[in-house]
């Protein structure tokens, strides 16, 4: 129905005129008002759509704020782990020693404390906002390559076309930050956390054939065993230490799916202005 509205009122110019023209009189007949309905579909989309879509990009740019917030306090813990390279880059007065099993604990119960974050409710908006303009381009970048397929170029329309491009653009910036950092925060929390403590516990091997102390042998001993545990348990419960977006875990190949949908959204969106515009 919106597509008929717009071939019929809104393509053809100038814009708030409709125009006819016959080949064989060359007579031209202009209508200067368009129905109620045809009204109040433009007040709708233009007026009403305008604070929903504003308030939907500031939500967005909330959901990257707080994301970012999220990612400089899980690296702030990593790199105040002592054996790591990075540890010069921490705020935190006190450095933590993995090589303490109480310790080990403490560095884990922070990470699941930060991720515990995310089951709030200002995060769980923050989802959904993010979910909802993921929507909005999954319909969109499909809506395009069915019309093309269906329809071929010349019933795609100029008006349906533009603003498909711009809202695919916009909400597409935004998306795929959130979905980078996100990413990131799950690199951070799962192969990160689990290279520390294989760090650990590769520097415990060194210090045991290095040592005469057999008390130090054998705690060295024990907290290997330790962190062998807790390396196996952070492997198989990786879902535990990752943020998701209504239950998805965003990874890579992910984002790589999501890029390959918008990219082929737009080519084809494009496409289709540069080939209306192309003389028969």
């Amino acid at each position: 129905m919106i597509p008929y509205l717009i071939r019929t009122y809104f393509d053809k110019p100038p814009l708030w005129q409709t125009i006819h023209e016959t080949n064989e009189t060359n007579i031209t007949t202009t209508n200067l008002k368009r129905p109620w309905h045809v009204k109040s579909i433009e007040f709708t989309y233009i007026y009403v759509s305008v604070v929903f879509y504003s308030c939907l990009i500031l939500a967005l740019i909330y959901a990257l704020i707080e994301l970012t917030k999220l990612y400089d306090d899980i690296n702030n813990v990593l790199v105040s782990v002592s054996n790591n390279p990075r540890f010069i880059e921490s705020d935190e007065k006190k450095l933590i020693n993995l090589k303490e099993a109480t310790n080990v604990e403490y560095f884990l119960a922070k990470i699941e404390s930060l991720i515990g974050r995310t089951h709030k409710r200002k995060y769980r908006r923050n989802s959904v906002a993010i979910a909802y303009a993921l929507m909005i381009i999954i319909v969109l970048s499909l809506t395009a390559v069915c019309r093309l397929l269906i329809y071929g170029f010349d019933e795609v329309l100029d008006s349906i076309t533009a603003f498909s491009v711009i809202e695919v653009i916009i909400y597409s910036t935004f998306t795929i930050a959130y979905f980078i950092i996100l990413s990131a925060i799950n690199h951070l929390t799962t192969h990160v956390v689990i290279e520390l403590l294989d760090r650990t516990k590769l520097d415990l091997a060194k210090f045991i054939t290095l040592s005469t102390d057999i008390k130090e042998i054998v705690k060295a001993r024990k907290t290997i065993e330790y962190l062998r545990s807790i390396i196996e348990h952070v492997t198989i419960r990786k879902t535990k230490y990752t943020v998701t977006v209504l239950t998805v875990v965003i990874d890579r190949s992910r984002i790589v799916q999501l890029l390959t949908l918008i990219v082929t959204a737009i080519v084809s969106y494009v496409v289709a202005l540069v080939q209306r515009q192309l003389p028969e």
